[in-house]
């Protein structure tokens, strides 16, 4: 029961082959009108999200009729509560149809959720979706972090099938030691979020090493970006 179990009921589910990936797509429609009386102008005919050569996730939705249509920002969740923007598209803005792709180059193991937030030129906006992809990690042991580039801090996303004790390093591009985190990655899912501030002399990019007692190791190039 609940929001995961709601998606997942309305869900296809096959392998990829030769690959421990699984994905899955839904189909969302909307009538894309605010209240009871204000239609947008923009009608998304279908919403649709599926993996990508086993390492990335598209997003892809079908309108027509986009007149007074500016943008679409595309929003990615794994709780249903929390939604963090990962795109913006910029609207056709004719009335014919178009069918537009965004990419999610960093998603994380396990249920995502993304969902359109469709913008108008008089400032009037419409949310569309979810549709939600199962995305697997390849081995027991997988390393994703998001937002990069970041702002603020970084979340650290890993998946594992065992427990065991885990080093998190972050080094600078010449190889010098700024911060280490000692974290237990527990069996499913874990995250760990690390605020920029606690990393000594932050530069614009940097380095994280993971490594874990049971021989699992990953590093993963970060990006920095200026405050503003």
């Amino acid at each position: 029961n609940g929001p995961l179990g709601l998606a997942a009921a309305r869900m296809q589910t096959f392998e990829v082959s030769k690959a421990p990936i699984i994905k899955t797509d839904y189909i969302a429609t909307s009538t894309c009108y605010i209240g009871k009386a204000t239609p947008l102008s923009a009608n998304i005919i279908k919403l649709n999200a599926k993996v990508k050569d086993e390492k990335a996730i598209d997003i892809f939705w079908e309108t027509d009729n986009e007149n007074g249509c500016k943008n679409y920002e595309v929003e990615r969740s794994t709780d249903l509560k929390v939604w963090e923007k990962i795109a913006v598209v910029d609207s056709k803005n004719e009335s014919k149809n178009y069918v537009y792709f965004a990419i999610d180059k960093f998603p994380i193991v396990g249920f995502n959720y993304y969902r359109l937030k469709q913008n108008e030129l008089n400032g009037s906006n419409k949310i569309i979706g979810p549709v939600a992809v199962e995305f697997l990690a390849e081995t027991g042991f997988s390393v994703t972090v998001y937002p990069n580039p970041a702002v603020f801090d970084f979340n650290i996303a890993i998946t594992s099938d065992k427990i065991q004790a885990t080093i998190l390093q972050f080094y600078d591009l010449q190889g010098h030691l700024l911060l280490t985190e000692n974290v237990t990655v527990n069996n499913g899912f874990n995250k760990f979020t690390i605020p920029l501030n606690r990393i000594s002399e932050v530069k614009s990019e940097l380095l994280l090493h993971v490594s874990s007692e049971l021989g699992n190791s990953k590093t993963v190039k970060l990006v920095v970006e200026n405050r503003k």
